[in-house]
């Protein structure tokens, strides 16, 4: 039936190759084409073209592409189109993952989430809970597991569990959720996104893609006012927000936002939303209809549920479990559920891991790729000597001071490919040094720190330039502390 369909896949990583092999084995032609050549890619392209006679890859293409000449064109979720891709066409044709998937996904109660940091902590925290209580549930996304294995799994499932980056949204046109979450916001990828206001609005998207609620952190609000968009409670009884431009800025720039239209130019257009959304507003601020305060979730009609009798280590959830318990409560779990659910949940590794060696605590953290993430880990460590460095990913780590100064370090030692730029930013506020490498780092303290420092090493910034990724990095910092301080 679909033996002279052509579908062309922009990249082949893991949601790339996934897709390849659904559409392969149900005949349809597929075109991979990627930007750039790399060994890795093209080898996955050889091993295809080998099983398969109904495959054709374009690595780094010299000339032209017109899309249009494929039935269905599917972006890869991190794949950004750019004026100099070598593709053309009207785009018509262009879907994301998450427009093509999706459709084959409505019998099930979706919940969609994204934010800055915690996204993939809370969605796989949300998935284990609800498995606690013998719900089925599919979690994909940005987690690394592909929109599509849900069709070619043999498993029916109640609930699907999506962590949703800022890349994915940005194409995405005709996706549908039954419940949103934003988590915090807060500056992060400016080197995909044309800057932060993009991003910004990128991650917003979700709202217009929930059709029942969608839970904001006090954060969004806050990010959204640099860019003169104010969002005001319009029916405090019903719980119902929106997003509105500020008038003394009448430019149709700070309209209400977000569409679903495709742009080529990366410009997101402003549209009404005309879904009826109830916004439930989240966080530790006095003004959320959910909040946190001294390990308590306070619900917006009143009902409290204490989990300050959670380890310490779970404390760091408690800011982004206000949605989660609510979803919770309405898919009828008790409060008991919940908290065995959270307190059983093991954490990811390398997000911060104590270890107590030689009279001191060290924290491994390698999972923070922003300042965000960072100040955060600050917050239930202060005054500690805190590790930063990594890939430059063009962030404005000036902003951050305050928040640095607010929490106290005793020190900041700073590596990597960042090195240079971080200590001439922070020199003058704190007792700073720069070293090339994480070995060099633990020379430095293995000879200058005392016992009972605490050791902080939450790099804020993504481990491309020496590492292959943050686990890459973790295991490294875990070696070298076993190596000097065991």
């Amino acid at each position: 039936m679909n033996k002279n369909k052509r579908v062309a896949l922009l990249g082949l990583g893991v949601t790339g190759e996934a897709m390849a092999e659904y559409f392969l084995k149900q005949n349809f032609h597929v075109t991979v084409i990627d930007d750039v050549y790399k060994k890795d890619t093209v080898d996955k392209g050889v091993a295809f073209s080998k099983k398969y006679k109904n495959f054709t890859m374009i690595a780094k293409p010299k000339y032209k592409i017109d899309l249009d000449s494929f039935d269905y064109v599917i972006l890869s979720p991190s794949y950004r189109i750019k004026e100099s891709s070598k593709i053309s066409g009207s785009f018509n044709n262009v879907y994301t993952e998450l427009d093509y998937f999706s459709p084959f996904m409505s019998e099930s109660f979706i919940v969609a989430l994204t934010g800055t940091d915690g996204k993939t902590t809370a969605v796989k925290l949300l998935t284990h809970i609800l498995e606690g209580v013998k719900k089925s549930v599919f979690l994909g996304g940005n987690v690394g597991i592909p929109l599509v294995n849900y069709i070619t799994s043999e498993k029916k499932y109640d609930i699907v569990v999506l962590e949703l980056s800022s890349f994915q949204l940005f194409y995405t046109k005709n996706f549908q959720t039954n419940v949103g979450i934003i988590l915090n916001i807060a500056q992060d990828h400016v080197t995909w996104h044309s800057d932060e206001k993009e991003y910004l609005l990128s991650k917003c998207k979700i709202i217009n893609f929930s059709t029942e609620s969608c839970y904001i952190h006090t954060s969004v609000k806050d990010e959204l006012k640099k860019f003169n968009i104010e969002m005001y409670n319009r029916d405090l009884q019903n719980r119902e927000f929106q997003f509105c431009k500020d008038e003394t800025n009448q430019s149709d720039d700070n309209q209400i936002v977000i569409s679903n239209s495709f742009n080529l130019d990366s410009n997101i257009a402003v549209e009404q939303n005309s879904n009826s959304i109830c916004f439930e507003i989240f966080g530790s601020d006095e003004t959320a209809l959910h909040s946190t305060k001294n390990g308590e979730i306070i619900f917006s009609d009143g009902e409290t549920w204490d989990l300050s009798a959670l380890p310490k280590n779970k404390r760091i959830l408690i800011e982004n479990l206000p949605p989660l318990a609510d979803i919770c409560r309405k898919l009828r779990l008790t409060k008991e559920q919940f908290y065995s659910g959270v307190d059983s949940f093991k954490l990811e590794p390398y997000r911060l891991t104590e270890n107590y060696l030689d009279g001191k605590l060290f924290i491994n953290d390698s999972k923070s790729t922003n300042i965000h993430s960072t100040l955060f880990a600050l917050k239930n460590y202060p005054n500690s000597i805190l590790i930063l460095g990594g890939d430059d990913k063009k962030l404005n780590y000036n902003d951050y001071i305050s928040g640095i100064k607010e929490f106290g370090v005793k020190e900041i030692l700073c590596f990597g490919g960042l090195k240079d730029k971080l200590f001439s930013i922070f020199e003058s506020d704190f007792e700073c040094k720069k070293f090339s490498t994480l070995d060099n780092v633990f020379e430095y303290l293995k000879e200058n720190s005392i016992e009972n420092d605490t050791i902080l090493f939450s790099p804020g910034s993504s481990s491309f330039d020496l590492y292959k990724d943050y686990k890459y990095r973790g295991a490294h910092f875990d070696e070298l502390l076993k190596k000097l301080f065991s």
